[in-house]
């Protein structure tokens, strides 16, 4: 099942894509500026997907050794 916020990520990312696409002048430049539009509109989508899954999920805990637990309370006890 897709989240309701990646889907809604989603569909903001590619129209602002569209409409960023339409907005491009043309010009002997129009391949390289579309080309670095699309790149950082996946950049960005990419970046904040796997920021809000590892939210979600987290996979990785903190290796945290005992005796690094055991003396801050100790001490605060």
């Amino acid at each position: 099942m897709v989240d309701v916020f990646v889907l809604f990520l989603t569909i903001v990312t590619l129209v602002a894509v569209g409409f960023l696409l339409c907005v491009i002048p043309k010009g002997p430049g129009r391949g390289e500026s579309i080309t670095m539009v699309i790149a950082a509109a996946l950049y960005f989508y990419v970046f904040l997907v796997i920021a809000y899954l590892t939210q979600v999920n987290p996979h990785f805990t903190p290796k945290i050794p005992p005796y690094a637990i055991w003396c801050p309370y100790q001490i605060w006890v």
